[in-house]
């Protein structure tokens, strides 16, 4: 192997986990977004009478959301070395 392949090499496996930490960030985003609009969505269903707790949703539910979306973009902005 010359010094250029290995560089190359090293090169391209950082390529391979900076675009797997991109895609798995993007990912958890998705899925924190995800978590927020279907709490939202089962609040405007008038049908369903059993709502949880005002509390519930403002203590657990949205900020699980928001903690999931940060990591998703701490991740996602990860820069391999």
């Amino acid at each position: 192997m010359t010094p250029d392949s290995t560089a190359q090499d090293r090169s391209a496996s950082l390529k391979r986990r900076r675009r797997l930490f991109l895609r798995s960030g993007q990912l958890l985003m998705i899925v924190g977004v995800l978590i927020a609009v279907a709490h939202w969505l089962g609040h405007l269903d008038p049908a369903t009478v059993t709502h949880p707790p005002v509390w519930v949703e403002l203590l657990i539910n949205y900020p699980v959301a928001a903690v999931v979306v940060i990591i998703g973009a701490n991740l996602s902005s990860h820069k391999p070395k």
